[in-house]
């Protein structure tokens, strides 16, 4: 209940992108970017684990983009999270696959549903369809009907922003240590 209030207090019209990553193009870095580009009524924010001599650099590789904003790594990313209403990860699964995607879950912690690769550790949280989509992170113009789509429909953003919340709630510590005790001692 008090996730599908948080849900609805969420602005339905702030419209923010988040993708927290380090500084390899592997990670889908400069995607997000020509994502921003693509769709510049959105805010594109990108937390990059880097130095501010990367980040200058990676900003003179894209070139300007007025709806993203770039930082660098944060200790504390409850104010990214409190702001987004949706979260990418767009690792290339030819030259990365992630093993679990510890962003996205803390994402859906919060509610935001999430765009990640249909291969990896993103697959064991996000439900295709349910509570985000399984994309092939090079063809950005899927991403973006699949970006408008959430977006755009409150419906389908309140549905998907609390089965983010309840697939979250299926990661707790004290539950995944009693399906491992439990699976060990049976």
């Amino acid at each position: 209940q008090q996730r599908k209030e948080y849900s609805k207090q969420k602005k339905c019209s702030y419209k923010s992108v988040l993708m927290i990553a380090s500084y390899r193009k592997y990670k889908g870095i400069y995607e997000f970017a020509e994502l921003a580009r693509l769709i510049p009524d959105y805010t594109f924010n990108l937390v990059l684990s880097t130095t501010k001599s990367d980040i200058i650099q990676f900003k003179k590789d894209i070139g300007n983009i007025n709806n993203l904003n770039i930082f660098p790594l944060q200790t504390n990313l409850h104010p990214f999270y409190s702001e987004a209403k949706l979260l990418l990860q767009l690792s290339h699964p030819e030259s990365w696959i992630e093993t679990f995607g510890l962003t996205i879950l803390e994402a859906m912690i919060y509610g935001i549903p999430a765009i990640v690769p249909f291969v990896g550790g993103p697959t064991e949280l996000v439900e295709n369809g349910k509570n985000g989509y399984l994309v092939n992170p090079h063809n950005l113009s899927e991403i973006k009907e699949k970006i408008l789509y959430i977006m755009e429909n409150s419906d389908v953003y309140n549905s998907f922003s609390i089965c983010a919340f309840e697939k979250a709630k299926q990661f707790n510590l004290v539950e995944s240590l009693n399906n491992i005790e439990t699976y060990l001692f049976l």
